[in-house]
C-alpha cells in the first residue's frame, strides 16, 4: 500500500501552469479532467473526496453554517423551521461547512490521514475572511485579503511540511486557496497571477524534496480559472508523479482513482 501526498489548489488554471513551464506542479505526468464552472468550492471538494456527485455530495446548499454543533442540530430540528429566514444568522458565529455534512465518507476517513484545512472536510474560516463581492472591485480591500491569504497558504504549506516526516500517515492533504482567490480579485493581472503560480510551484518543489521516496505525488485543482475574466472555467487540472498512470476523465472518476493509487 502506498503513501499518498494530495495538494489541493483551488482553481489552478492549465493553461498558465503549462505556459510558465511549472515543473513541479506538473510533475511527471498532467491532464485535464471535466469538472464544473458553476458548482463552487465545497462542492467540487466534497466529491472528490467522496466520489458522489457535486449536486449530491453535501447536505446543505450554503457554504456557511453556524460554528456551534448544538445551534446547528436545533436549526434541523422540525419545530423550528418557523425560525428559518427571519434573519437570525446574523447573531451566530457562522464557519464553512466542513465533514459533517458529507453524504458520503470521505478517503479521509478510510486511511490514516493528515489533513490540513481541506474543503468540506475540515478548513476553517479565518476571523479576517470577507465575501468576496464586498472585496472585488475595491483595490486596497483586494491587496489586504490576498496578502492575508498567501500568509496562511505558506503558514499551511509549513505545516505539511512538517507532517511529511511523521510515520502514521496513508494520505496527506493540503489545501491552497490562493491560486484561485488572484484570480477572482486580479483578473487580467498577469504579474499577479506568475507570482502567486511560482510560489505553489515552488512549495510542491520543497515536498518533493522532503517527502519518503515512495510517495505518491497528486496536484488537484477543482476547477479552472479564465485569469482574463475572473471566473471559474470547467476543466480542472490533474498530475502525478508517476508516468504510467492513466488520469481519470471526470470530477467523480477522481475518488476511485486517488483510491487505486493507495492501493497499488
Amino acid at each position: 500500500m502506498s503513501r499518498l501526498v494530495l495538494i489541493g489548489l483551488d482553481g489552478l488554471e492549465y493553461t498558465l501552469v503549462q505556459q510558465l513551464k511549472l515543473k513541479n506542479l506538473m510533475l511527471s505526468n498532467w491532464s485535464t479532467y471535466e469538472s464544473s464552472e458553476e458548482l463552487t468550492t465545497p462542492y467540487l471538494w466534497a466529491c472528490i473526496i467522496t466520489g458522489v456527485p457535486p449536486e449530491k455530495a453535501l447536505t446543505v446548499k450554503s457554504w456557511t453554517v453556524p460554528k456551534n454543533k448544538l445551534i446547528r442540530k436545533l436549526m434541523r430540528m422540525k419545530f423550528l423551521k418557523f425560525l428559518r429566514g427571519k434573519g437570525l444568522g446574523r447573531f451566530v458565529e457562522q464557519t464553512w461547512i466542513d465533514k459533517e455534512f458529507l453524504t458520503s465518507t470521505p478517503i479521509f476517513d478510510e486511511y490514516p490521514s493528515i489533513v490540513i484545512d481541506f474543503p468540506a472536510y475540515n478548513w476553517e474560516k479565518p476571523k479576517w475572511m470577507k465575501t468576496l463581492v464586498n472585496v472585488i472591485g475595491n483595490k486596497a480591500e483586494s491587496e489586504y485579503l490576498l496578502s492575508k491569504v498567501i500568509e496562511r497558504d505558506m503558514w499551511k504549506a509549513r505545516q505539511a511540511i512538517s507532517a511529511l516526516s511523521k510515520d502514521e500517515w496513508r494520505i496527506l492533504a493540503v489545501w491552497f486557496q490562493s491560486t484561485d482567490l488572484v484570480t477572482h480579485l486580479f483578473p487580467k493581472n498577469l504579474q499577479r497571477h506568475i507570482h502567486v503560480y511560482k510560489q505553489m510551484d515552488k512549495i510542491v518543489g520543497n515536498f518533493l524534496e522532503i517527502a519518503p521516496n515512495d510517495s505518491i505525488f497528486v496536484v488537484l485543482s477543482d476547477h479552472g480559472n479564465d485569469w482574463l475574466r475572473g471566473v471559474h472555467k470547467k476543466l480542472g487540472f490533474i498530475s502525478c508523479n508517476r508516468t504510467e498512470v492513466k488520469f481519470p476523465k471526470k470530477i467523480t472518476e477522481i475518488y476511485p482513482w486517488l483510491k487505486g493509487l493507495i492501493e497499488s
